[in-house]
């Protein structure tokens, strides 16, 4: 059975870089957790609208406990790199990327300009998936 406490406290880190800690892709981390790998990914970015049972889930799957996860860190630092593209237009690469960006709650004001579009350009493309 797996010790529920611990004598001496773990440094705390977000759920990204748990997962990147323990080597884990999110593909690897999500099928471990039983959670689709999109909605994992939110939860990697943004941790601090986890329910109990995911958060259980996550932490098992990580092999670790619960307090070990600072869950009101907002990993903006870990999203990936927005790639390089031409102004005004979205690149397939790019639309990967700020989905990303969308899921861990990156405004649509923000990511517009990590894109250099237009919001009015984002909207569209918003309206196409």
């Amino acid at each position: 059975m797996r010790r529920q406490y611990r004598d001496e406290p773990q440094e705390r880190k977000s759920l990204n870089q748990w997962r990147k800690a323990r080597g884990l892709s999110i593909a690897e981390l999500a099928q471990r957790a039983g959670l689709g790998e999109r909605a994992l990914e939110h939860h990697l970015y943004d941790a601090r609208n986890v329910g109990v049972r995911v958060a259980l889930r996550l932490a098992a799957a990580l092999d670790i406990l619960v307090e070990d996860v600072d869950w009101d860190a907002r990993s903006t630092a870990d999203l990936p790199a927005m790639p390089p593209g031409e102004p005004g237009t979205i690149s397939d690469a790019q639309w990967t990327v700020a989905q990303v960006w969308l899921a861990a709650g990156v405004s649509k004001k923000d990511l517009a300009e990590a894109l250099r579009v237009s919001r009015t350009t984002l909207y569209k493309r918003l309206k196409q998936t």
